[in-house]
């Protein structure tokens, strides 16, 4: 590329080519990229070529850097817009729940001595009570509300939210939950750990595709913590995809997944 710069020069005094990109090797043999300026100069009477190669390394690391940092900003962006929306949603939908909440109260108390209705009533008020759990998690979310540690057990939190799964994901997909029997007092927000288990689950969900799948739900005691994992039949995380699994500006997709690793935290 130099050689036809330099033809293309030959004979004439005083062109010059600048900041051309290109790639260079260094003395060991690896290569980096260089920006090069080549001119036409007169030394005694005699013309010559002065070709000036400037490392780049350093720029194309802060390009890559920056690039980097305002993919996070639009991201950042996107998500404080959905942030305004699911809050106009969630009061909407919360009212829609205040209703269904009041009608069942009234209904159990009209529906008296009939077992069989009231248990039908018990449910529709239980899953009310998950819907305004769930529009306040959403509300929290858009107001960035700062996080409420209290010391609590963790298998109800648990159980709860694996019912919540299963009404949610597909009926093609089997969830099963195994949980201590002793219970596991861990200081924590229940809406968070609910929160990571959904999205743990909705990522199974998304590697497993249209096929039939199993995730298990599994809380133990390890020592003096608990430990919750969230497996499933999906096809993993490739090697790239698990050495950028922690970093924020990197969240796995579940396209790219491998063999032997599943949702699990």
């Amino acid at each position: 590329e130099c050689a036809g710069a330099i033809a293309a020069a030959d004979g004439q005094t005083g062109i010059a080519v600048r900041a051309r990109a290109m790639t260079a090797l260094r003395g060991n043999g690896v290569a980096f990229p260089v920006e090069a300026s080549i001119s036409h100069i007169q030394v005694t009477g005699r013309g010559m070529y002065l070709l000036i190669l400037r490392d780049m390394t350093a720029r194309a690391a802060a390009d890559k850097e920056r690039a980097t940092l305002e993919t996070q900003l639009r991201e950042s962006q996107k998500m404080e817009a959905l942030g305004t929306m699911a809050g106009g949603i969630a009061h909407d939908f919360n009212n829609m729940v205040a209703a269904i909440l009041g009608n069942a109260a009234l209904a159990r108390e009209r529906a008296g001595d009939a077992v069989a209705v009231a248990a039908c009533i018990e449910e529709i008020h239980k899953a009310g009570l998950r819907a305004r759990d769930m529009v306040q998690r959403i509300l929290s979310f858009s107001r960035r509300q700062p996080a409420v540690f209290v010391c609590q057990p963790l298998q109800p939190v648990v159980e709860e939210t694996v019912q919540l799964l299963r009404a949610t994901l597909p009926p093609s997909l089997r969830i099963t939950h195994r949980a201590a029997r002793t219970p596991l007092m861990v200081k924590a927000d229940a809406s968070q750990i609910s929160q990571v288990i959904m999205n743990l689950g909705t990522n199974a969900w998304q590697a497993l595709g249209s096929q039939a799948g199993h995730i298990r739900i599994l809380l133990d005691r390890q020592g003096s913590q608990a430990r919750l994992q969230v497996c499933d039949d999906g096809c993993g995380m490739d090697t790239d995809t698990v050495q950028r699994i922690l970093s924020r500006s990197s969240p796995p997709s579940p396209r790219a997944k491998a063999p032997a690793w599943a949702a699990g935290a």
